[in-house]
């Protein structure tokens, strides 16, 4: 039975490089000018040079988040997972805390092997079978291992209390498991499309401010789409990233944060998701 990889995430590094044409990025970094002629050391300015970073790293975090999202565990998939844990811990110590000493003998030692038989010698150092429980001839007792299997069950059981609080209680807004496409990552993070809209905007802002409007074709929505373009390589989505602009943009381009993936999203931009 081949082992299935859990998930992950840690995005590998090739994972993070935009897949699309240069173009696209010249084009997103020229809607942000015109641009001040020196740079300003040790701080983001409105230089050419900060304009060209700022859409790389957007573009970059876009694709590990997208990256992320995929296989990401629900809410109630990471209590399950506490609570399985908690579960078999304490199955595993309650066996082998109800082992009869001739069972706690073998298991505790080995045997000299027969010609021909496999020296388990080697198994057995890397079991620490000085940890199970010994014959009652030996010690008394059920050794440290049932102590920390115990101890590990008790402790996975209180984290899955503990992980249901937090999200419930995630102020301002709790982290629901409502089941279908959702997921711990897109819950805190946002969506790939609302990471990228929203930063695009306070990268356009500081250029341009106050300039962002939700006209479809227009400025913002271009640069959006050239940033999404530089980043996936495909128009593909191109439709839910107006779709966004619209909900989000106000009159005369004022930013609605109605929810708390826009309020994660915006206070993430510019850090790694």
């Amino acid at each position: 039975m081949t082992k299935s990889t859990p998930w992950s995430i840690k995005v590998p590094e090739h994972k993070l490089r935009p897949a699309g044409p240069p173009e696209a990025m010249s084009r997103a970094k020229d809607a942000l000018g015109p641009f001040v002629d020196t740079h300003l050391e040790d701080e983001v300015c409105r230089c050419e040079r900060c304009a060209e970073s700022r859409v790389q790293k957007l573009a970059e975090q876009c694709n590990a988040l997208r990256y992320m999202a995929k296989g990401a565990p629900r809410a109630a998939h990471i209590t399950r997972n506490l609570q399985e844990v908690a579960r078999q811990s304490r199955q595993l110590a309650a066996t082998l805390s109800g082992l009869d000493d001739y069972s706690r003998d073998w298991l505790s030692k080995s045997r000299q092997p027969s010609p021909g038989q496999l020296d388990v010698r080697l198994l057995q150092l890397h079991a620490k079978t000085q940890d199970l429980p010994t014959p009652s001839t030996i010690l008394t007792g059920d050794g440290p291992l049932v102590a920390q299997l115990t101890a590990l069950g008790n402790y996975a059981n209180l984290m899955a209390d503990q992980f249901e609080e937090w999200r419930e209680l995630n102020a301002p807004f709790p982290i629901d498991d409502v089941g279908g496409s959702t997921n711990i990552v897109t819950q805190w993070y946002g969506t790939p499309t609302e990471k990228l809209v929203l930063g695009a905007y306070h990268i356009y802002d500081y250029f341009k401010p106050e300039a962002a409007r939700k006209t479809e074709n227009g400025a913002f929505h271009r640069f959006v789409s050239d940033i999404h373009l530089y980043a996936t390589g495909s128009d593909k989505g191109e439709s839910s990233l107006y779709e966004f602009i619209k909900e989000r943009l106000g009159p005369n381009g004022v930013l609605k944060l109605p929810d708390a993936t826009a309020t994660a999203s915006q206070d993430s931009e510019g850090v790694d998701p």
